[in-house]
């Protein structure tokens, strides 16, 4: 008997000796696993690592709990973390209620004016998070609601933008942008609510989390059908994204851009019209990540972003040629080159749903080159238990890279699934050398305490890809 203790004992030390000699691998670091507890004996928990955002000097992350196998009645809802210095661990800094299953958005917004265009004293730098409620056997009438961090008093304040007038499966404020009205001067906050619209908001010092919210939204989908005569009823905004000085939207299965004043209205500017592109699969999400980036034909910018489903692609639209598309990169093109027979049989098994840039694309310089690149994560189900990123170069070409599973015990099941969100580390020690990548997605796949965060230096990042 004494022996077999002595035994169990051996196992269990081997293990965690083995987890913490694999807290590194390739020269990436395991910054954060769910299933733990902070400092302060707070539980971290997440099925997904929805955001990383960067705000005051320190590293916030946004958690999900979408598609948990393990619904315990009494669970808390979705939190965000904060990471304040390189050395610290994570520790839990808002824990939401239990009816708000993911933190859709984590943005750190600046407001330099007030509300009536007067430039303010000293800039106002918030942190702002768009919340949801995701529940597909019990629909509630729920509020799409936002939070603001009051930095000072290291409180969050919720405001609802919009309740609507019957129960909902998903309720949900998804994209979060800011823009300087061109014609009133005035700096404002943009939340895309669903369902319910795109509502737009000013710094008041007064108002509850310092932004006043419109009550009404200054656009929504009730009037609009796209070519096919269809109604776009439910006006998912997944994007906000600036391009020469003015706001663009993306809006399945369109791209909108908003038009400066005092009574501003939105225009439609391109739609995906093909069946490829209008394809159900990721039809729900379509455009992500709105991104300016120089034209490459011109001069001006472009708007850059990617399109999920089977038809993935990266393409950018050209606001100096008519709002003309020009694909960027073939998604399905590019990864049947990188891994051939697995690609296939995606194909086979119509299992080819792409998603890439689930947020947003990450400006880095490379340091050696003098290049400066876009990051940007990527999920295919052709490579289920992998987490891969891209980097996108300045001649256009791109480069596909793996992140390598790190060993942990609190890990289950023992995969990455995706990459939802990369970050530059905010702190100064790191002087703008160290990336975090967060992730895993339950799109296709529930889980337990899956979300992930993981610190790698960027010469490592920016290093061997599967292309080469």
């Amino acid at each position: 008997m004494k022996k077999k203790h002595v035994s169990i004992v051996m196992v269990v030390m081997f293990l965690v000796a083995f987890s913490f000699h694999n807290a590194r691998a390739e020269g990436w670091e395991q910054s954060y696993h769910a299933g733990t507890f902070d400092k302060n004996r707070n539980y971290m928990g997440g099925t997904e690592l929805m955001f990383l955002t960067s705000h005051k000097g320190k590293l916030y992350a946004a958690t999900s709990l979408w598609m948990d196998v393990i619904p315990l009645a009494f669970s808390n809802g979705a939190q965000v973390l904060v990471k304040e210095s390189a050395g610290d661990a994570w520790k839990l800094d808002y824990q939401t209620g239990r009816n708000i299953k993911r933190v859709d958005n984590l943005a750190s917004i600046t407001f330099g004016t007030d509300g009536n265009g007067n430039k303010l004293s000293q800039p106002v730098n918030l942190l702002v998070a768009g919340l949801g409620y995701y529940n597909y056997y019990f629909p509630l009438t729920i509020a799409a609601t936002v939070a603001v961090r009051d930095d000072a008093t290291n409180k969050w304040f919720t405001t609802d933008l919009i309740t609507p007038d019957k129960p909902q499966y998903e309720v949900t404020v998804r994209a979060i942008g800011t823009h300087k009205d061109k014609t009133t001067g005035v700096d404002r906050v943009f939340a895309g609510a669903y369902p319910g619209g795109i509502f737009s908001g000013v710094y008041d010092a007064a108002a509850s989390g310092q932004i006043r919210w419109d009550s009404t939204p200054e656009f929504s989908g009730v009037n609009y059908v796209d070519e096919h005569d269809i109604p776009i009823s439910d006006f998912r905004v997944m994007s906000f994204g600036e391009c020469n000085g003015e706001l663009y939207a993306a809006i399945k299965p369109a791209i909108f851009k908003r038009v400066d004043g005092p009574t501003p209205t939105w225009v439609r500017v391109f739609e995906y019209t093909t069946f490829e592109d209008y394809s159900p699969a990721g039809a729900n999400s379509l455009m992500r990540a709105l991104t300016a980036i120089a034209n490459p034909k011109g001069d001006g910018e472009v708007l850059l972003m990617t399109y999920q489903g089977v038809g993935a692609k990266i393409v950018y639209l050209d606001p100096s040629d008519n709002n003309t598309i020009t694909t960027d990169l073939d998604l399905r093109e590019f990864l049947k080159e990188q891994w051939g027979a697995d690609w296939e049989m995606c194909q086979k098994n119509n299992n080819d749903n792409i998603v890439a840039a689930f947020n947003d694309m990450v400006p880095v310089t490379d340091q050696k080159t003098g290049e400066d690149l876009l990051l940007m994560g990527i999920f295919s189900p052709c490579k289920p238990d992998a987490a891969w990123y891209l980097i996108r170069h300045p001649d256009s070409s791109y480069t596909l890279h793996e992140i390598p599973y790190i060993f942990n015990l609190h890990g289950w099941p023992k995969r990455l699934q995706g990459t939802r969100t990369i970050r530059i580390s905010p702190f100064a020690e790191d002087n703008d050398q160290v990336l975090y990548f967060g992730g895993f997605n339950v799109g296709t796949k529930s889980g337990h305490n899956t979300a992930w965060i993981y610190s790698v230096d960027i010469d490592t990042a920016l290093g061997i890809s599967q292309n080469q």
